[in-house]
């Protein structure tokens, strides 16, 4: 993963600012948090792990994973969308190819604190993820569109 900083004097993009190592395969969604006095950044990819980044000193703070991720078929694993709820104690959800919604939490520990069906069709992947500026609604979408 390569981090960019925005030139505030040029207004361009400058050269990468770190690039940082984690994942063994491809990156699926990337999500961003500078609430509560954290600067986390997460990534999710095919294999049901999320890293969660301390953006301060570059290293993975938590790595998170599926429950029961090794007795998941391969094609089930994959958490393609990521998206932080600031406003709920900087909890962090995460959804993929199960339509399995799945809640962390990243400010003090990380650990899933709970699991909720998306309600979307059976065989569905959730592909999409949206949240109300107070976090009081969660918006998701499906692979069937």
């Amino acid at each position: 993963m390569v981090v960019w900083r925005d030139d505030e004097e040029s207004a361009s993009l400058i050269a990468s600012d770190r690039i940082m190592s984690g994942h063994a395969e491809d990156i699926l969604s990337i999500a961003y948090s500078s609430e509560g006095g954290g600067n986390l950044l997460a990534t999710s990819g095919y294999d049901g792990r999320v890293l969660v980044w301390n953006m301060d000193s570059g290293v993975v703070k938590f790595t998170l994973t599926i429950a029961r991720v090794e007795a998941m078929e391969i094609d089930q694993r994959a958490i393609y969308k990521l998206i932080f709820l600031d406003r709920r104690s900087q909890a962090l959800c995460g959804a993929g190819a199960d339509g399995v919604l799945r809640f962390w939490n990243v400010k003090s520990y990380g650990e899933c604190v709970w699991e909720q069906h998306a309600g979307h069709a059976p065989g569905e992947a959730v592909v999409a993820l949206a949240t109300d500026a107070k976090n009081t609604m969660l918006f998701s979408g499906d692979s069937a569109g």
